[in-house]
């Protein structure tokens, strides 16, 4: 089956102001987490017969979570007929929106649903112009994840991108330096203990040498 790959847009905590907090001004960066998304879409023409999957749950790659009634194809070649007929998990992940129903025609192409990789989450924080020299791809970061009225938790990431091109502040992102117009985006890898949510807010509160 087809799927496209793409990475989802985190949406920050709305009106988290600076000093709110103890401790909030001694941040690097602020964003919110993201994850790696899979549309996955039907390749072969036909009703669909089943689709064993609801919004939240999880899956395995390689899963059979439903069929499409592929009977109009030509049957010339068995195993590629059930390739094209079955409708697996590309990767471990949660359903995040079921686009399609039993009993529903699925054309070539058409969306079933999507699945988030959210084990493994990406922190999309921004720094100014004078903070850009203390972040590094590679280098090892501290973190904190707000989580409202119970608080901070503190995690470990590591950069795998920095922006080479500035762009301007995202109205819902806070920075250390509220003068800066222009920040540049940077990705931090965090492993998700089970209690990170997609579009949470968070901040790199330390980077290591």
């Amino acid at each position: 089956m087809r799927v496209c790959t793409g990475c989802c847009l985190g949406f920050v905590l709305l009106g988290l102001l600076a000093g709110c907090r103890s401790g909030d001004a001694d941040f690097l960066a602020s964003g919110a987490f993201e994850a790696v998304e899979v549309v996955v879409a039907a390749e072969a023409p036909g009703r669909l017969l089943d689709l064993a999957l609801e919004e939240g749950q999880t899956v395995s790659a390689g899963q059979v979570l439903g069929h499409v009634d592929c009977q109009p194809l030509p049957a010339n070649n068995v195993d590629l007929l059930l390739k094209h007929c079955t409708v697996t998990a590309p990767m471990d992940g949660v359903v995040l929106v079921k686009y399609a129903q039993v009993g529903e025609y699925a054309a070539p192409g058409r969306a079933l649903f999507k699945l988030a990789d959210t084990r493994h989450l990406i922190l999309r924080a921004y720094v100014t112009a004078a903070q850009l020299s203390q972040v590094k791809v590679g280098q090892s970061v501290e973190l904190r994840a707000d989580f409202g009225e119970e608080g901070f938790r503190v995690y470990h990431g590591k950069v795998t991108w920095v922006s080479a091109k500035s762009e301007f502040t995202p109205k819902t992102i806070q920075t250390r330096d509220e003068r800066a117009n222009l920040v540049y985006a940077v990705k931090v890898a965090v492993e998700n203990d089970g209690l990170l949510k997609l579009g949470a807010y968070g901040t790199i509160t330390r980077t290591d040498p």
